[in-house]
């Protein structure tokens, strides 16, 4: 017989009811963007989308990161350039490159979000739009990018005991890991 005790059981025995244990698990779930950029940070890699597409990929790859928000204004974004994006245009014109400009590559529909959003329903939108990265804006101007690996991470680390079944779901549905290696 192991001692190791359901969540609810545990509660039962303190004297809270299932039902506020479940309440408590859902105010803890329905964290903010807000509360995971004052935990990672604010800072944002931007480039100008009449730059060369080649010094966005050197830029990654100096900070060893996956995408840069295209800005005009420091603070206004215009588009998101990733790494897929350079190596697909690489990929079917090899020749181009190099004549290529930031703007010629970038996706320019970007989704966005607000440090108010929940981020459940952030990575729900990653997950549909099948991309990875999402600027943060509030009253217009840029003031984040949170990624999946950002939101798995801030799960992972506030993550209780009830909430280790939604970490391990986010993290096989964000494509971020394969169960089986």
């Amino acid at each position: 017989m192991s001692n190791i005790r359901q969540p609810n059981e545990q509660a039962e025995s303190e004297g809270i009811s299932v039902a506020e244990e479940d309440q408590a698990d859902q105010a803890q779930l329905t964290t903010k963007i807000k509360q995971l950029l004052e935990s990672k940070g604010t800072d944002v890699s931007t480039i100008a989308p009449s730059q060369k597409a080649v010094e966005a990929a050197k830029i990654m790859a100096e900070e060893r990161i996956g995408v840069l928000v295209c800005c005009i204004d420091p603070t206004v974004v215009s588009g998101v350039i990733s790494e897929r994006d350079i190596v697909r245009t690489f990929a079917e014109q090899p020749d181009r490159i190099a004549e290529l400009n930031v703007v010629d590559l970038m996706t320019k529909n970007v989704e966005v979000c607000s440090p108010s959003d929940d981020l459940r329903d952030v990575m729900k939108t990653m997950r549909r739009g099948g991309f990875r990265h999402v600027p943060v804006i509030y009253e217009g101007r840029l003031r984040g990018l949170v990624s999946t690996t950002d939101i798995l991470m801030f799960y992972i680390q506030n993550a209780h005991l009830g909430d280790r079944q939604l970490v391990i779901d986010l993290m096989f549905a964000s494509g971020q890991f394969y169960p089986g290696g």
